[in-house]
């Protein structure tokens, strides 16, 4: 019988707050909890909804905007920042899985 390798909350954290809790189902679903559990990880470490720490990042970075930078052109740089920063998450945390399905299959 195969061992179930789940997500922990540095996973979860790792992924925070690029990734809606049901995209990191879709993504990871072996490993991935409901999206309920997500949440109260999230609340657990007193993190506020994922839809509500991208806003106030995105707000955070669209105040910074550089003057000599267009709005329309700050907005791309920001959601390619995103895409960039989701894509970071993915490929960490999948390693982090890979890492311990070797782990555990060295262990058998």
């Amino acid at each position: 019988m195969e061992a179930k390798i789940r997500l922990d909350i540095d996973d979860y954290l790792t992924l925070y707050p690029y990734w809606k809790p049901i995209e990191i189902q879709k993504e990871f679903p072996r490993h991935s909890h409901c999206e309920s559990q997500i949440r109260n990880y999230y609340k657990r470490v007193r993190h506020g909804t994922q839809h509500q720490a991208l806003n106030a990042l995105i707000k955070t970075t669209m105040n910074n905007r550089p003057e000599n930078t267009s709005l329309a052109d700050w907005k791309a740089k920001i959601a390619s920042d995103i895409a960039t920063e989701r894509e970071k998450g993915r490929l960490t945390v999948w390693k982090t899985i890979e890492a311990r399905e070797r782990v555990l299959r060295s262990s058998e």
